[in-house]
C-alpha cells in the first residue's frame, strides 16, 4: 500500500483515498481502532467496505478518520491534515503496512500516467460511449478505481487519467 496522503475530506474519490480506506481497514482487522467496541467497530467495517468499492471517501470513511483523530488526540475535523496523515503512517508504519509484498525489492520509481484504451465489438467496430475504469486486479486487495472513470469517443477511444505506477526491480540488479 502507498502512504496516506493530504489533504483529503468528504466527497474526494480515487487511489489516495483507496490507500486511507486500506489503512483504516487494516487498523479495523487488527482492532487497533475502536478496540473497547466490536459492536461499533463490526458496523463501520462493513460501511467502509461498501465505500471502498467506489473509493469514495464518504460518512463511514469521515467517522473512521475522527476515531483516529479523537485517539490520537488530534482535532477532529474527519478530514486527513498533515497531522493526521503523519499519524496513520507512523502507526501502518509499524503494521509493515509499506513493506514490499514477499520482502521483495523495493520500488524504483513512482510515476503518474495515463491508460489509453480503445473498446471494438467483435466485428472489431469501435464502442463509442461506453464508461471505462481500471482496477486495481489483486485478488487479496479491495477493489480500488486506478483512476478517474472515462468515455469513449466515437473511435472508441478513452483515456483514464491519474494512475499511480510503480515499477519494481526484480532482477536484483540496478534499476
Amino acid at each position: 500500500m502507498n502512504k496516506i496522503t493530504f489533504p483529503l475530506t468528504i466527497g474526494d474519490r480515487g487511489t489516495a483515498v483507496a490507500d486511507l480506506q486500506d489503512g483504516l481497514r487494516r487498523r479495523l482487522e487488527k482492532e487497533l481502532l475502536l478496540a473497547s467496541d466490536p459492536v461499533t467497530r463490526a458496523a463501520l467495517a462493513e460501511g467502509l467496505a461498501k465505500e471502498c468499492s467506489s473509493s469514495v471517501y464518504g460518512e463511514v470513511t469521515c467517522r473512521l478518520v475522527v476515531t483516529f483523530q479523537d485517539e490520537r488526540r488530534l482535532k477532529p475535523s474527519g478530514e486527513v491534515d498533515e497531522a493526521t496523515a503523519a499519524a496513520l503512517n507512523a502507526v501502518l508504519d509499524e503494521l509493515g503496512a509499506f513493506s514490499p509484498p514477499g520482502g521483495g525489492q523495493t520500488p524504483v520509481l513512482d510515476a503518474r500516467c495515463t491508460l489509453l484504451v480503445r473498446v471494438l465489438d467483435g466485428r472489431g467496430k469501435p464502442i463509442p460511449g461506453l464508461r471505462v475504469e481500471a482496477y486495481h486486479k489483486d485478488p487479496s486487495a479491495p477493489p480500488s478505481s486506478l483512476g478517474e472513470p472515462a468515455t469513449t469517443d466515437r473511435s472508441g477511444q478513452a483515456t483514464v487519467d491519474g494512475l499511480d505506477l510503480v515499477l519494481e526491480n526484480t532482477t536484483g540488479g540496478q534499476a
